[in-house]
């Protein structure tokens, strides 16, 4: 009876691990193991991921928090949906965007995006502190970044990073804050329900010499080139005298809307309504970050070049 039982169990073990594949058990259940689409031709521009499976895998987490060990049980539990991505190219990395894929044992396939943007030195915007120049890009050259599926502890673990980095500010999470984020990533998994396929790929990467790569799916193209059109025509319709005039904030809010509409009323035909939809986001983002720029800066926010016309999408 024992023996059968045994035999049962076995049977059991394995047909699991031939639907699933070397998953992970979450929670009663298997977590497939995270599949990777990259970039078509990423190694041609320095994009090298590093998995969960590789050696240094463990030791680069906790390296990447220094001291700040209460944050590295929320790193390890998301796993299987957590890796870095290394930038050995010799150019910056600005932004870059992840497309998630989910396939449930229903068929049914659920997608997600995630990702990061600082697209300033882009756009010829100037930190006010000259100690961070150099240091504001999404992935430095010769720099790694942590990535998750959970985007939501993706800012805290950078900050953590970056505190280790360059000691500067410390960064000490609360216990409360660990505890409530555990749970919070415990409930999305349960969530993803039982997934039998799970895949990233790098949808697209913004050098910091206006190159793009991806196939684009989640807009970043689009974007950014809205981020830069905003910040070109603020640049050549708004001046000083404005400025110096006073009520700048009253101004600038007048100016961003009237310049929103135009460019609305201009956006090329042949733009998907998905294209036009991120570029007019892009646009406001970038009208509101200026703004935000000239009010804690004033007038040396208007003498910060525009570096960029336009993106370049590489085939």
């Amino acid at each position: 009876m024992v023996k059968g039982i045994l035999i049962l169990f076995a049977v059991i073990i394995v047909a699991t691990l031939a639907v699933f594949g070397a998953g992970r058990f979450y929670g009663g259940r298997v977590m497939p193991v995270l599949q990777f689409e990259g970039v078509a031709d990423k190694d041609n521009y320095g994009l090298e991921i590093v998995k969960e499976s590789d050696p240094h895998f463990l030791e680069m987490e906790e390296r990447y928090i220094g001291s700040n060990d209460e944050l590295l049980p929320l790193m390890r539990a998301t796993s299987p949906f957590g890796f870095f991505v290394k930038n050995n190219s010799s150019k910056d990395i600005v932004g870059i965007s992840l497309r998630w894929t989910f396939v449930g044992s229903d068929g049914n396939t659920r997608s997600a995006t995630s990702g990061a943007l600082n697209p300033g030195v882009l756009i010829g915007m100037k930190t006010a502190d000259p100690w961070m120049v150099g240091k504001t890009s999404t992935i430095n050259s010769g720099d790694h970044r942590f990535f998750t599926y959970f985007d939501f502890i993706t800012r805290q673990i950078e900050n953590a990073n970056k505190s280790a980095k360059y000691h500067r500010f410390s960064v000490k999470p609360d216990a409360d804050f660990v505890s409530r984020s555990l749970f919070t990533i415990s409930s999305i998994k349960d969530g993803l329900g039982e997934v039998t396929n799970a895949s990233v790929s790098i949808d697209g990467v913004v050098y910091s010499d206006g190159t793009f790569i991806g196939d684009n799916q989640s807009g970043l193209f689009d974007r950014v080139n809205g981020m830069i059109e905003a910040r070109r025509d603020f640049l050549q319709s708004f001046g000083l005298n404005e400025i110096r005039r006073g009520n700048t904030k009253v101004v600038m809010n007048s100016l961003s809307q009237k310049l929103l509409e135009i460019k609305s009323g201009k956006i090329d035909g042949e733009r998907s309504s998905f294209s036009k939809n991120t570029f007019i986001q892009g646009y406001k983002s970038g009208l509101a970050l200026f703004q935000d720029e000239v009010n804690a800066k004033g007038e040396s926010a208007l003498s910060d070049p525009l570096l960029l016309n336009t993106l370049r999408k590489v085939d």
